[in-house]
């Protein structure tokens, strides 16, 4: 048991600008497992579970956990409460602003109802219905109270999907598509997601942007499309992308992107290019760290326009190339911020 007195104040985004915020502490399979509403914990973790589920993905770890919280029920709870919040801005005409952070597809993966058996790609499939379903009763929600017309709805992820090759082996599904790598890996399968933005009458539908962005960006495209000035050392890294949600840009506004795997292994994008110091996957994939033959490409650097998956290593046939996205990362890291 921790230390920790649930019965007094607990910080959560109400502290960081949020009106109103009902959360759980961490992901769904850390504890402590109960749901905090604006500060406080709407009821005490005085329950312990150590229950070790059998099967991919199923299980979480031991910790404190409130009488009313049930694990394969949370999901359910957050989409009905982004669903009332939705209604309730119904009444009034000033902007609001959501966000969902939705417990799945991350692990525990549990299913329920009719998502059980619906993808054929297991229990983690089926567990991404449940997200296509959670995200369309938002959409739902906003049509049935006039609202949806006026809304920016923007659904992402924070990274890629830990499937690994034994999934592939046993389903035909590709959660991180042709890519290479999973979560917390250098290779682009660890970083590579959706980006999926709908605005009606003002994103144009259909509109497809090569543009090189991050989810980081959102800080600065959101201030942008407010007219907000920029806040002196804030938000960094974030990049205004407004004008590729609305046009098909060819200039690229951001100038590259810096990757980071779980294990501490940088990598840098810039137009075409990626460039990582190391070899290895530098996270969940074995190797995890691979020691340069003398002779050999001591990194990698590939073409993500004509080689997505990562197959073909130019380290060696471009090295003007590497010597410029290697300054580029080391000024980077050296002045801790990319956009200022």
């Amino acid at each position: 048991m921790s230390n920790v007195d649930f019965s007094k104040r607990i910080k959560d985004p109400s502290d960081l600008g949020f009106d109103y915020s009902y959360i759980i502490p961490a992901s769904l399979d850390i504890p402590p497992y109960l749901y905090i509403q604006n500060r406080k914990a709407v009821e005490l973790p005085t329950e312990y579970t150590t229950v070790k589920r059998k099967g991919r993905g199923l299980s979480w770890r031991p910790g404190e956990k409130a009488p009313n919280f049930v694990f394969d029920q949370v999901l359910d709870n957050f989409t009905k409460k982004s669903v009332s919040f939705i209604d309730d801005q119904k009444e009034t005409d000033a902007p609001f602003f959501l966000y969902f952070a939705l417990t799945a597809p991350h692990t525990p993966w549990l299913p329920v109802g009719k998502a059980v058996g619906k993808s054929k790609a297991g229990d983690y499939g089926d567990y991404v219905t449940m997200v296509d379903d959670a995200v369309g009763a938002v959409v739902a929600s906003l049509e049935k109270s006039g609202q949806l017309e006026n809304t920016l709805i923007i659904v992402t992820s924070d990274n890629g999907s830990n499937w690994t090759d034994r999934d592939k082996e046993k389903f035909a599904h590709r959660a991180n598509y042709i890519y290479k790598g999973q979560k917390a890996d250098i290779y682009e399968g660890g970083h590579r997601v959706p980006y999926i933005a709908q605005w009606p009458g003002v994103i144009p539908a259909g509109l497809v942007s090569n543009q090189l962005m991050c989810t980081t960006d959102l800080f600065a495209t959101l201030s942008g499309i407010l007219n907000q000035p920029r806040i002196e050392n804030a938000a960094e890294d974030s990049y205004n992308m407004w004008p590729a949600y609305t046009a098909n840009i060819k200039t690229p506004i951001r100038e590259a992107v810096v990757h980071h795997s779980m294990f501490g292994m940088f990598s840098i994008r810039k137009d075409k290019w990626k460039y990582t110091p190391n070899l290895g996957s530098g996270g969940f994939t074995k190797p995890k760290d691979i020691e340069p033959k003398p002779n050999e490409a001591s990194g990698t650097l590939y073409d993500m326009i004509n080689d997505p998956e990562e197959k073909n290593n130019l380290y060696k046939e471009h090295p003007e190339v590497v010597a410029e996205l290697s300054s580029l990362l080391e000024k980077y890291k050296k002045q801790e911020y990319s956009n200022k």
